[in-house]
């Protein structure tokens, strides 16, 4: 996963997003504290069931007052770019 990882990360900065990897075998729980400790936007969390249907997961990691939960939406691979550039 963790080549699908850079993969995704060096797309994203490719296209003028902003994006960090988290490296380690840290568990999802302190990966997530990290991502949120940097004021990320969103997390990518990429799985074994991700990389099998060709999707990742984008979790909202600072939501709107509307949403009284982080929002986690399953998105295709090849969709990723254009959805969170909608986001914005």
């Amino acid at each position: 996963m963790k080549d699908a990882a850079a993969k995704i990360t060096a797309e994203l900065r490719q296209a003028g997003l902003k994006a960090s990897t988290s490296y380690g075998e840290r568990s999802n729980k302190a990966q997530m504290k990290q991502a949120n400790a940097s004021g990320a936007a969103y997390s990518i969390i990429i799985g074994e069931d991700e990389l099998a249907n060709g999707t990742v997961s984008v979790k909202n990691m600072q939501p709107g007052p509307e949403q009284t939960d982080n929002k986690q939406v399953q998105v295709k691979r090849e969709e990723l770019i254009a959805y969170l550039t909608e986001q914005h």
